[in-house]
């Protein structure tokens, strides 16, 4: 008995499947990649916006209230640190102003401004 004729066209052959494996490894780890990094780049962005909006907020509610050189502004502003860089003063006369550093806890965002004093009372709420 004879054989009869086998098919050639039955499957794929182990060649052909590692070219397609190869082929789309070329094509799917750069597209991989490409979006680890643009979930780092947007990580990223989302806390430096969350950083300058915090010392943008301390910076404000500063401008707005004075600063009082007494202050506890850690608890008031948990995401700054706020420092008083030098007193502005004329002489013997009352400090007129403050230098201040608003600089967000990871040191991302920085802000140098002049704030008047505190009204007697405080600074604020």
């Amino acid at each position: 008995m004879s054989r009869g004729k086998q098919n050639k066209t039955d499957g794929f052959s182990l060649v052909e499947v590692l070219t397609a494996i190869a082929v789309l490894g070329f094509v799917v780890v750069p597209a991989c990649t490409g979006l680890v990094l643009s979930f780092r780049v947007n990580a990223r962005s989302e806390q430096l916006m969350r950083a300058e909006l915090a010392v943008s907020r301390a910076v404000e509610t500063l401008m707005a209230e004075g600063y009082d050189h007494d202050g506890d502004y850690t608890t008031r502003f948990p995401e700054v640190a706020v420092t008083a860089t030098a007193d502005l003063d004329s002489g013997s006369d009352p400090v007129i102003g403050y230098d201040l550093t608003v600089t967000s806890r990871g040191g991302d965002v920085e802000v140098h401004t002049y704030v008047r004093p505190a009204e007697s009372g405080g600074g604020g709420t």
